[in-house]
């Protein structure tokens, strides 16, 4: 394969990627430089690209992107934090990329380091639709002022801002704990507490709030463990051993309000010799989909599949904005209970002592 070749194999997969809707695109002299080959060559594999209609040349002799260019699909962006390395934000942008896809785009992750990142505007201002992740805390005005501003059709995850007009999309609308909460009281609990290690935000504090309705509603008891922590699985493992030790944890069921905090909760158990799912049933709101490949597996409410409403909401961006369809709130209207062994029929509890 020729140099010249290999430079618009290259340069064609940046411009597919969106690699250059955040990047200006280099001159001839530094893409001559990067590749190692004479500016002539460059300058052969630009002029084909501008004849796939990729790129253009602007009246200056610059070249750039040709975004109204007919091999240019439609470029969307999944701006979320950085350093949140989770399985759970693994599977909603992997969602966005599948919706992305199904409707003829490209989906570009851009993440940002704190509100006040430029990513955050340099992604309103170049990208033709964005999903928005926020952090666990409330979105500040600034920033919500900035995305109803940018005129950009922007959906957010996981927060519900359509009260700013924003449309958003919740995976797990916190009525789904009740579903887990039937489950063990068909299995005859009727102490389940609730623990969690997360900040309580207003996911987290909706979930809570739906464990507290169930259980005056059914008439049940429970007590709330709850720990803000940024390392939630360690935080799981330490506020339950230290509960066990303290001999605070008197239910025959608990409910952890993310799939991390169980994982924790779930080593602690163990290796205070309580059989988990026998002596202690333990549930989560969301699994992270690592439920069911645990031992024992976790009974939990699995990820709904996502690609067919943000598949509309991609769609929704590529007009531009126009034409949407449905509520502001965007949300499955089930998701799937996968009944692990963690979970079984209450028994007398026989435990361990706490001591060392």
């Amino acid at each position: 394969m020729s140099k010249y070749t290999d430079i618009v194999c290259l340069l064609e997969q940046r411009i597919k990627r969106g690699y250059y809707v955040l990047h200006e695109f280099p001159p001839e002299t530094s893409l001559s430089a990067e590749v190692g080959v004479a500016r002539v060559t460059v300058r052969k594999a630009l002029a084909q690209l501008i004849s796939q209609g990729l790129l253009t040349r602007l009246p200056n002799g610059r070249v750039a992107l040709d975004r109204s260019g007919p091999q240019n699909k439609p470029q969307l962006a999944f701006l979320a934090p950085a350093y949140i390395n989770s399985n759970d934000a693994n599977l909603c942008q992997s969602a966005a990329r599948n919706a992305a896809t199904a409707a003829g785009a490209n989906l570009q992750l851009v993440e940002y380091a704190q509100w006040d990142d430029p990513a955050i505007a340099n992604a309103l201002r170049s990208f033709d639709g964005i999903f928005f992740k926020p952090w666990t805390e409330a979105t500040p005005p600034h920033v919500i002022d900035a995305l109803r501003a940018s005129g950009r059709p922007v959906v957010a995850f996981d927060q519900d801002l359509t009260a700013f007009g924003i449309r958003s999309f919740c995976p797990f609308p916190p009525v789904f704990v009740q579903r887990l909460l039937d489950h063990c009281a068909g299995l005859g609990h009727r102490q389940i507490d609730c623990l969690n290690t997360q900040p309580v935000d207003p996911v987290i504090e909706q979930r809570i709030a739906q464990w507290r309705i169930w259980l005056t509603a059914h008439g049940l008891t429970g007590m709330l463990h709850s720990v803000a922590s940024t390392q939630p699985f360690q935080q799981g493992y330490e506020l339950m051993q230290s509960l066990l030790v303290a001999d605070r944890f008197k239910a025959s069921a608990v409910l952890c309000t993310t799939g991390p905090a169980a994982i924790g909760a779930m080593r602690a158990l163990h290796e205070k010799q309580i059989r988990i799912g026998t002596d202690v049933s333990v549930c989560a709101v969301n699994d992270e989909g690592l439920g069911r490949y645990l031992v024992p597996s976790l009974t939990a409410i699995e990820m709904p599949d996502l690609v067919p409403q943000l598949t509309l909401c991609a769609q929704w961006m590529i007009r531009g904005g126009s034409d949407w369809i449905g509520p502001l709130l965007m949300q499955p209207a089930a998701a799937p209970l996968f009944v692990g062994e963690s979970v079984g029929p209450v028994r007398e509890v026989c435990r361990v002592s706490g001591g060392n």
